[in-house]
């Protein structure tokens, strides 16, 4: 039951709140932006009555393409080839004290 109460718990969104920092968090978005405190209570509804055309929608509005920046990290030679002909842009690659690489 814990366990089942737990998940639940999880996917409404209140682990959000199960930490000091995440309270104030919280609290501080409720008093800037003049929300009571049932916004937050209905809040994962409305996220998830959201559909695809709706993030997509978002997506092209709120994201230039052209200004992204993809950082990827792990050992080049097991994911170069899968990174190869993704048009990701300019690539540079660091070594991991930040020194680049080539690109």
């Amino acid at each position: 039951m814990a366990r089942q109460w737990g998940r639940r718990r999880f996917r409404r969104g209140y682990n959000s709140i199960a930490s000091l920092g995440g309270l104030q968090t919280v609290m501080e978005s409720l008093v800037q932006k003049n929300r009571t405190p049932e916004y937050w209570e209905a809040h994962p509804d409305r996220l998830q009555a959201l559909t695809l055309d709706d993030v997509n929608e978002i997506a092209v509005r709120l994201l230039d393409v052209e200004r992204m920046v993809w950082t990827i990290a792990g050992d080049l030679s097991k994911i170069e080839p899968q990174l190869t002909g993704l048009d990701l842009g300019e690539r540079q690659v660091l070594a991991p004290d930040g020194e680049q690489l080539y690109g």
